[in-house]
């Protein structure tokens, strides 16, 4: 809401406790994303949108940073301890200021990321589907 208030945005979604479908559909829609979960990072990514991920533990830094990194992103992560500094602000304002060049640095991963994939469901059905003997 800081950052909406900040932006002069009235048509800000502060999106809680969706089903992932809902998620799937706001954060598709959403010009940027700032969570402490995993899911709309996700999705987000896939979307094309910037995200900005907020952890309390290594647990979640490994998962956020983790789904940033394969857009070469993870810098775009910040603690809970962030908040009580009032760094999360500044640092969603960075991303929004750069939300079009973020978005084409996610959007250059998109060939490989569906390369990736095509790769490893084909090795999956070869590992379903024996080989057949002459």
């Amino acid at each position: 809401h800081l950052l909406a208030e900040a932006l002069g945005l009235s048509s800000t979604v502060a999106a809680e406790g969706l089903d992932a479908q809902q998620a799937l559909r706001v954060t598709g829609q959403a010009a940027l994303i700032i969570t402490s979960r995993y899911h709309p990072i996700v999705f987000g990514l896939a979307a094309g949108v910037p995200s900005l991920g907020i952890y309390g533990d290594d647990y979640c830094r490994i998962k956020l940073q983790g789904a940033l990194e394969h857009a070469g992103l993870e810098r775009w992560t910040l603690t809970y301890e962030a908040i009580t500094r009032r760094e999360v602000l500044p640092k969603a304002l960075e991303l929004w200021r750069t939300r079009a060049s973020v978005r084409r640095q996610i959007e250059s991963c998109r060939e490989a990321w569906l390369e990736e994939s095509r790769q490893r469901w084909t090795a999956v059905l070869r590992a379903l589907i024996p080989p057949t003997t002459a």
